[in-house]
Parts: structure tokens; sequence; C-alpha cells
């Protein structure tokens, strides 16, 4: 292995070509450009920051990493993130992220700086300004940073963030950090053009050109000085890095391809398609976009069959304008790339189905005492994803030969013609319902450089009532059970009450509830989890003290509605 320091910069959303907005190419890139690589057409594997960051940092496509955002818990038993495999090789990781979330959702993932190894206001309970992550670097810089050392510095998009990060880089220079050093520098998406594009809701949700294209610089030294124009993926940084340290990225299983035969001249890339995701597959809203030099396939997965694909000529139509994909002209194209969704798409079924089937399987022989038993009679609750539903059938099929499953699911989620017919369906109807609730980064409201970002949590869930229950499947509720399987689709309380009551009518000395990573959970209580809800943000209502009174009216009171009911 190749020791060598590593400093990457990695920004907030900038789009790659030149403009008079802040969310344009950096000029920076020019400047950086003849000390080192410049990729003018890095393909985001996602268009949101926090799906963008922990695929970059793994490698691995963000669809992989989790099943849903409520649930989303990185595991490191299955991936490996470019923090911790630095880490097992003697480098000192120091990375503070730009918002609150990447810290909580990440921690795992990024190993990030501790509350103590922070400048005191700076919080990792709090979102960053870029000010404070400069200030953050003086800090390390003052303490000493170790050597060899993985730093990351992770800034927003304010204003002056370009002459920011110019800052920092010039800080670092001085202080000589710059020798045997890799450096990348890059965003974790594009962003948005109004002005090519029009008006737009969520960057997170668009998928043309202006957001998931952008830039990426790499330098270390001795080498080359190149310009490419050709497409590559975000995905690639981490094994890029791992081959020029001389660590072997093929040991890691990642979907990236490593960029420095293409740099070095000593080979070619042969990546000519990109997939792009926005959001995990059980969630609402998905989309997926398939990208290659000049054309792009679009499918809308919550959208009537038949206006749910788009297709565009990026070479005759860069702006996106016109959809083609009734062109007659184009079907032999259009049909390579919906072979290339499809391939993906099944692969990305398989590898989230076999996950959970294995995770399941470990579980069962210590959740059944009594293994010796012949007959299992079975009982699961069908408000869940489909594909969450389907694992667990397969599993139990798999580890018992005799036995009897009671599934209460809403019809057309599952062909029953699927299954044995010891599986019994049991049809009622599931309420879509919504939960809202207010993120924990409490500084959102009262810093201006802050207001795009939203306060506000919208989680969709499947929810099957306590009355609609026992008005179609009561008589189940004469039945003994030997195990009880109760999905819990978020992990708000939201809807447990009903899942609570269901199972009190039950015959059964064994239930277990089951979160989207088939991890073992409990229901919230209502009245505990509005507790909980209160002291998670109990910074955030310092600030905020009407948002308290008016949140916890709005709980508690649609809570005991639903206890009466």
């Amino acid at each position: 292995m190749k020791e060598m320091n590593i400093i990457w910069i990695l920004g907030e959303g900038f789009r790659n070509y030149p403009g008079s907005d802040k969310d344009s190419r950096y000029e920076l890139f020019d400047k950086l450009s003849s000390e080192g690589i410049i990729f003018n057409n890095m393909v985001t594997a996602v268009p949101s920051t926090i799906m963008s960051h922990s695929s970059m940092l793994t490698g691995q496509p963000p669809t992989y990493l989790g099943r849903n955002f409520a649930d989303l818990n990185f595991d490191d038993c299955q991936f490996n993130s470019l923090s911790q495999i630095l880490k097992k090789r003697g480098y000192h990781i120091y990375f503070k992220p730009e918002g609150a979330e990447l810290y909580f959702l990440f921690k795992k993932l990024f190993l990030p700086l501790s509350q103590r190894e922070l400048p005191k206001k700076v919080r990792n309970d709090m979102n960053q300004t870029s000010e404070e992550i400069n200030e953050t670097l003086d800090y390390l810089l003052k303490k000493g940073i170790e050597k060899p050392f993985f730093l990351l510095l992770n800034y927003n998009n304010q204003n002056n963030t370009e002459e920011l990060i110019g800052q920092a880089i010039e800080k670092i220079k001085k202080r000589g950090l710059f020798e045997k050093t890799l450096f990348i520098f890059c965003p974790d998406h594009g962003h948005p053009d109004r002005e090519r594009n029009g008006i737009y809701e969520r960057h997170d949700i668009v998928l043309t050109d202006a957001n998931i294209l952008c830039p990426l610089f790499i330098s270390w030294p001795g080498c080359p000085i190149k310009v490419f124009n050709k497409p590559v993926s975000s995905l690639d940084i981490l094994p890029t890095i791992l081959d020029i340290l001389d660590i072997s990225y093929m040991d890691y299983g990642l979907k990236g391809i490593s960029l420095l035969p293409l740099m070095k001249g000593t080979g070619e890339y042969t990546r000519d398609k990109f997939r792009i995701d926005c959001r995990y597959i059980f969630q609402k809203d998905r989309k997926v976009c398939i990208r290659g030099e000049l054309f792009k396939y679009i499918i809308y997965f919550d959208r009537p069959q038949g206006e749910n694909i788009e297709f565009f000529d990026l070479y005759n139509d860069p702006d996106e304008k016109n959809n083609v994909i009734s062109s007659k002209d184009y079907q032999n194209v259009i049909n390579d790339f919906k072979e290339e969704f499809e391939k993906t798409e099944k692969e990305l079924i398989n590898f989230h189905f076999n996950y959970l089937n294995k995770k399941l399987t470990k579980k069962l022989p210590i959740l059944i005492n009594n293994r010796e038993k012949k007959f299992f009679h079975i009982f699961l609750l069908g408000s869940a994803h489909p594909l969450f539903i389907k694992s667990i059938l397969t599993t139990i099929n798999s580890n018992f030969q005799d036995y009897k499953l009671d599934l209460v699911i809403a019809p057309g989620l599952i062909e029953e013609k699927e299954y044995n017919p010891k599986i019994s369906f049991h049809y009622v109807n599931i309420k879509q319902e919504n939960y809202k609730h207010t993120k924990i980064n409490y500084n959102t409201e009262n810093n201006p450089l802050f207001s795009h970002l939203s306060t506000n949590v919208n989680i969709e869930y499947q929810l099957i009532t306590y009355n609609e229950f026992k008005k179609r499947c009561s008589g189940l509720c004469d039945n003994n059970y030997e195990l009880v399987i109760i999905p819990l689709n978020n992990p708000y309380g939201a809807g447990h009450t009903e899942l609570i009551k269901i199972v009190r009518e039950l015959r059964t000395n064994k239930v277990i509830y089951l979160d989207y990573n088939m991890d073992l959970k409990r229901p919230i209580n209502w009245i505990i989890k509005g507790l909980q809800l209160i002291n998670a943000k109990r910074r955030y209502y310092l600030f905020n003290p009407r948002r308290m009174l008016y949140e916890v009216k709005r709980y508690y009171l649609k809570e005991v509605k639903n206890q009466r009911s």
C-alpha cells in the first residue's frame, strides 16, 4: 500500500457548467486545472445530499444501502466505507458533515469527529455554515493533524462558499499538507436550472442534466494534467482512491470502476450507461434514470402506465424539452435503455430480497424455541411493502416443512397463485396514511443560510386498522398461533396503536415486530413516543417554543382521538 494523505472537499450541489448564480460551476476548477485532472461530466448516482454522500463514501448505489429513509441504518457488516477501510490501515479520520442529519444517520459510515473534537461553537446537532467548516479546519490545524490522515471537508452551498473553499485550500497548502497527498474536489450532485428546465419543487427528485452532472477534480503527486469530457460515475471515486493507494478495490464488492487506468492512459473506461435513483426502493415518488452519452431514459413508478416513461435525445435536445418515447425512429435505442433499466432493477430487487431473507433466517432459530414441534401455525400482517412481505413468506417456506400461515393483506399486492396452499390469504382494505414531524435541525428556521432546507418530514405509510381487521378477519382470533409477525413500516409510532390492538385479539405466546431492516423492534406507545419527540428536539424548541406547543397539541389530540376510536 502506498502511504498517502487524502483530502476530499465535498461541496453541496452545483452544476457542471458556468453561470451567474451560486449553483453554477465554480471557477475554482479552472484554477486547479493546471495541477491535476478534471472530469467535466461526473454523473451522480443520486441527486440528493444524504443518499449521495453515503453512495460516494461506499462506492455503492444508494438504493443498496437502505430500503426507505425512515428506517435508514447503515449495515457495516454488509458494506464498507472509505473511512472504515482507511482506519483499519492506520489512517486518522477527520470529517465534519455540514448537516446534522448526515451526522446522526451515518456515524458508522463516516466516522465523523465527535463533539469534543470540535470547536465549542460548532455542534454536531446543527447545520453548519461554510464559515464554521473553515473554523473547524483552523481548529484542527492548530491542534495538529496526525499522519497519515483522511480529511473530508463538507461545505454547504451558500453565496461565498467557493471563496471559503479557496481559502481552505490555501491554508492546507501553507501547512505543507498537500505533500504526498491525494486531493479530490467535487459536489455531491448538480443543481436544477430553472432557466433551462423550468420550475421545480424539490431538487432531490429532479433528473435533468443540470441536477445529475457535476465536475470532479483529482490530483496526487506526479499525476498527469488532463481534462476529460467523457461521463464517469460518482461511484468511481472510492475505487479510484483505493487504486491510487495500491489497495485492491476488487476485494470490497464496489459497484464503481477505478478511473486510474483512464487517467494514466493505460486502459479504457468501459461504462456507457449510468443509473440515477430518486428515493429508496420502498419509498413513494420513485424515479429512475438511465443516462448514456447521448440519450436519457426516465421511468416514474407512481405515474399511470403509458405516462410513466420519458426518453430524450440529448444531442439534439440538450434542455430535455421533447419526450421522444413514442417516436419510431428511436425504438431500437429505447429498447436498449429499457433492458439496462430492467437488468439493474432486477439486480436491486434480488439484492434486497436475499438480504432480508438472510437476516430473518438467522433470527428464526432464536425466535422459535420449540423447533421439535412438527406443525406451526403462523400469522402475518401484510401492512408493508410487497417485497418485504414476499421475503418473509419465502423465508418461512424455506425454514418450516409443515406449517399454515394466515396472511392479512390488501387485494392485488401479491399474487395468491404464486404461493402454495399452506398460505391462506385474508383480504382487507389498507389505508394510506401520512405522518408529519419536524426535523431535529433546530437552527434551520433561525439562520437565513438554511432557509432553503425543509424542516418538515412527511412520511407515507400503510395501515390496517383494528376495526377493519375485526370486520373482515374476526375468525382468525379463534386460532392458536405459534408465531405472530407484525411489520413496522415506520419507526415513528404512527399506526402502532392499531397494531397493538390487533395483536391483543390474537391467541399467541410469541409476537415479533420487524422493521424494514428485518431487525426486531417494539411498537412504540403513543405517550412515550410523544415524550421522545419532545426530548429529541428540545434544543429546537428552545428557539421555537410556540412550535413546541403547536406540535404537542397536534400530536396528542390526534392520538387521543385514535385511542377513543
